[in-house]
């Protein structure tokens, strides 16, 4: 073997060595990568997993709620009333809630019924809420009551502009609901307890001239409101939760501040709070 062969075939030697050499350094980095990868991923999975499991759990009012609950401290220190915002998470279902407590003054209404019979003259909702900057009522009309047995049920025409975030900025909503007794309550020293609901599809209301196609802004809504008078403060206590989820896509903290703002406002319009 002449010098020079021999140095080509060391060269060689050398030169599949390196390539060797490296590629067992690309494999064994890629081989990591994709190790640690799989494990960052599902390490991922199993935390959205847990989350997931962790809202669908996750205790809602209806779910608890057997007393009447006490008011946050300090909830009716500046008005008379408060509110609390969440994102519930159920499954793939996904809701605006918002828990409200109101106080209001029993001199006014000489009854519980006398209360109800102010929030359900739904044909003067858009006179309690002019002016409100954060609702513009365009019309607002009761249906006559039916009844199931025995107890009154009541459904309403509500069509408004809310305010919405950029760059929406206002928001037409319309929707028909519908208002029926919880008998018996589901909470013990309730004196009145109400669910309420959309009625979803078309329904031509020829006592109000209104083809109603569907409802708008709102693909779902649901909400329990119960009532009790307090004898030594004279005042009747109201609890209220609702569970909105809006038709526009927008991310539910973004939404959440204006679905709460417009629950408030028309309790605040309504009881003149």
């Amino acid at each position: 073997m002449t010098m020079m062969t021999m140095m080509t075939t060391h060269k060689k030697f050398f030169e599949v060595f390196e390539v060797s050499k490296i590629s067992k350094v690309f494999k064994d980095f890629y081989s990591n990568f994709y190790s640690h990868l799989l494990r960052l991923l599902l390490g991922m999975g199993m935390t959205l997993c847990y989350l997931q499991l962790l809202y669908a759990w996750a205790p809602t009012p209806e779910m608890i709620v057997r007393q009447f609950p006490t008011a946050p401290e300090n909830c009716f220190a500046e008005r008379s009333y408060c509110a609390k915002t969440s994102i519930v998470y159920e499954g793939s279902t996904r809701y605006i809630q918002v828990v409200l407590f109101a106080s209001i003054d029993a001199s006014n209404y000489p009854t519980t019924a006398s209360l109800m019979d102010r929030y359900f003259d739904f044909d003067h909702w858009s006179v309690f809420l002019q002016g409100k900057e954060s609702i513009k009522p365009i019309r607002s009309k009761g249906l006559p009551v039916t009844y199931e047995n025995g107890h009154p049920v009541y459904t309403h025409l509500h069509h408004y502009y809310s305010e919405a975030p950029f760059p929406i900025w206002t928001l037409e909503v319309k929707e028909l609901s519908i208002y029926r007794p919880m008998i018996p309550s589901q909470m013990q020293d309730a004196e009145i307890t109400y669910e309420f609901d959309l009625i979803k599809g078309r329904h031509v209301i020829p006592e109000l001239n209104e083809d109603f196609t569907d409802a708008v802004g709102v693909k779902n809504k649901y909400g329990r409101m119960f009532l009790k008078l307090d004898p030594e403060a004279q005042k009747y206590l109201v609890y209220v939760v609702t569970q909105t989820t809006p038709q526009i896509d927008l991310l539910p903290s973004i939404a959440a501040p204006y679905i709460e703002k417009s629950v408030t406002t028309i309790f605040e319009g309504v009881f003149d709070l």
